[in-house]
């Protein structure tokens, strides 16, 4: 496990022969930690990266519902039932929505004929529910007539690190690329174009081969999101 401020420390002394605290100072540290952090986080879907059992309430009548400010993608929708587990909501997927949208004429909602319409509230609760993904929103297909209790899998956005005792997935796991590409950046910030190149390329070859290690455990071990 390492901390953000170990990391400054490595940043610092493998630029040794460069640069100084003064020159090479915490928030410079910070953002090219991060900056590594956020480049594998977009390259894939890490284990790491897996939120279970977020609870959400959608209100009664409500077009949409806003995701968490973290969320990258779903992995699943869940309705909380009081007689019995969780409901695996389905997805709708695009082609679907499409027919959906053709099939139906409702009073209001979203307007774009790329994605759903809603439905008229009514009919059997959770009955033929589901659930589509747009702009940042969950929309539930047709619109429930009362609140409905949701659980939500999902992977998110890792959080940047900020305090000195930060840590998070990437720097524990996965330390020596998150090193190299903090690296890549802090070469760029001192004008050292060519080594930044090339712990440029050293990282991009270590990430390919970490999203390989992580998706062999993936494999091997399942996953943590429920009813999957």
């Amino acid at each position: 496990m390492a901390s953000l401020y170990s990391l400054r420390g490595d940043l610092r002394t493998w630029t040794a022969t460069h640069a100084n605290a003064a020159v090479l100072p915490d928030p410079i540290c910070d953002e090219c930690v991060n900056s590594a952090i956020a480049v594998m986080a977009e390259a894939h879907l890490w284990r790491g990266q897996e939120t279970t059992s977020i609870p959400l309430t959608y209100p009664a009548t409500a077009e949409s519902l806003p995701l968490p400010p973290d969320f990258v993608t779903h992995k699943a929708v869940y309705a909380q039932s009081s007689s019995g587990p969780p409901q695996q909501l389905g997805y709708i997927e695009r082609t679907l929505r499409d027919e959906w949208v053709r099939s139906e004429t409702p009073a209001g909602g979203v307007r774009d004929p790329d994605y759903p319409q809603v439905a008229p509230a009514g009919g059997s609760e959770m009955a033929g529910v589901q659930y589509a993904i747009w702009q940042e929103c969950l929309y539930l297909l047709p619109i429930p007539s009362s609140d409905v209790s949701l659980v939500l899998d999902y992977f998110a956005r890792p959080a940047p690190l900020t305090l000195a005792d930060d840590h998070n997935f990437f720097t524990d796991r996965y330390l020596h690329v998150v090193r190299i590409g903090a690296l890549a950046d802090a070469y760029a910030y001192l004008h050292e174009d060519e080594r930044s190149m090339a712990y440029r390329a050293l990282f991009e070859s270590w990430l390919t081969r970490t999203i390989l290690d992580d998706k062999t455990t993936v494999l091997a071990g399942g996953t943590r999101s429920r009813g999957v």
